[in-house]
């Protein structure tokens, strides 16, 4: 039972935590992998008939010496840590939302309001202001989740289905957001959009 507890002890800390992929703990799990698995390699040797010195003396280093080659090789490779960044400049989600209008006689506002989910999960609000025959003002705001970074900005373009955004961090870097959709329903809801974002 301890050499079940202690190999699943042992994946668990290559396979799981934020710092399992870094240099100390991977150390110490190979450290301690080649100590456990070279001293049971001569423990097995020393109580069968293989008592060659050769053998003894060489199949626990190499036993050691493989089991610390399979941990790193799982550490560094499959099992590694690949934190998402966070707020990335590129993502592309599945947009869903919905698109509000309120048209006066002289002027009208456009909204719309969704929320991207997948590879970065956002919150968009795009704001028109319009005139029958042009674009009046513009304003446009994405919400990064879970940190609550804004980039606000303004829309460039604007389509049908679809509009482009451009949108400045805190820090001053600056993102470019595509969206688009297939025509809305009757009550102006999105259920199957794309948003778009790049440096």
């Amino acid at each position: 039972m301890n050499f079940a507890v202690w190999t699943a002890a042992t994946f668990h800390s290559i396979g799981s935590g934020t710092d399992r992929s870094t240099t100390w703990l991977l150390a110490i799990d190979a450290v301690a992998v080649g100590t456990v698995c070279g001293l049971t390699t001569w423990r097995i040797l020393r109580r069968s008939d293989l008592r060659a010195t050769v053998v003894l003396a060489g199949a626990p280093l190499v036993a050691g010496a493989a089991a610390i080659a399979i941990v790193s090789a799982l550490a560094l490779g499959p099992l590694r840590f690949q934190p998402k960044p966070w707020n990335p400049a590129e993502f592309q989600d599945a947009l869903s939302g919905k698109i509000l209008s309120n048209m006066g006689v002289t002027r009208g506002i456009v909204s719309m309001a969704g929320t991207g989910d997948g590879a970065q999960q956002v919150l968009v609000r795009a704001d028109l202001l319009v005139t029958p025959s042009t674009l009046a003002s513009t304003s446009f705001q994405m919400e990064y989740l879970p940190s609550g970074a804004m980039c606000t900005g303004t829309v460039t373009n604007v389509h049908a289905t679809s509009f482009e955004a451009s949108c400045t961090m805190p820090d001053r870097t600056q993102r470019f957001v595509s969206a688009s959709w297939t025509q809305p329903d009757a009550q102006g809801s999105i259920t199957n959009g794309t948003i778009t974002s790049h440096a």
